[in-house]
């Protein structure tokens, strides 16, 4: 899981700075019982980080960059269309959260972009706890700004 978060930061961080400085990503809340997600982080930023790259389970963790942490309901409510988003072609989630232009889907994540980067994004986080990624994040391993 928190290599998972590594993965999303690192990407939005890597588009942020090829525009323009990258803004600060907030680790805001984890919401128990979502939809199931399974995924795998790239053997690479596992073995780095000492994780398994298997990351599934129901507790997702939400992300906001550049923007202030969005509402458990707002984020519940994207959580809830997850599931039948994923079976469409464009994986969109209409419509999308208010003062975003776009959320999509992917494997165990949902992102909402919208002005001058900013993003939300919801990552399914596995066992890890709220704790234990905040501590790794202290400790530097995640690339946050």
């Amino acid at each position: 899981m928190m290599l998972a978060v590594a993965l999303v930061i690192a990407l939005g961080v890597a588009v942020s700075s090829a525009l323009a400085a990258p803004a600060k990503t907030t680790i805001c809340y984890q919401l128990k019982n979502g939809p199931y997600a399974s995924w795998k982080l790239p053997a690479a930023v596992a073995k780095s980080a000492g994780i398994p790259r298997d990351v599934k389970g129901t507790t997702w963790t939400a992300f906001a960059t550049g923007v202030g942490c969005q509402s458990q309901a707002a984020a519940r409510s994207l959580l809830a269309k997850y599931p039948a988003a994923r079976k469409t072609v464009t994986g969109y989630i209409k419509p999308p959260l208010a003062g975003f232009s776009l959320c999509s889907t992917g494997n165990g994540e949902v992102a909402c972009g919208g002005k001058n980067l900013s993003q939300f994004t919801l990552l399914e986080s596995g066992s890890y706890t709220l704790a234990q990624i905040r501590q790794l994040a202290a400790t530097g391993k995640l690339p946050i700004k």
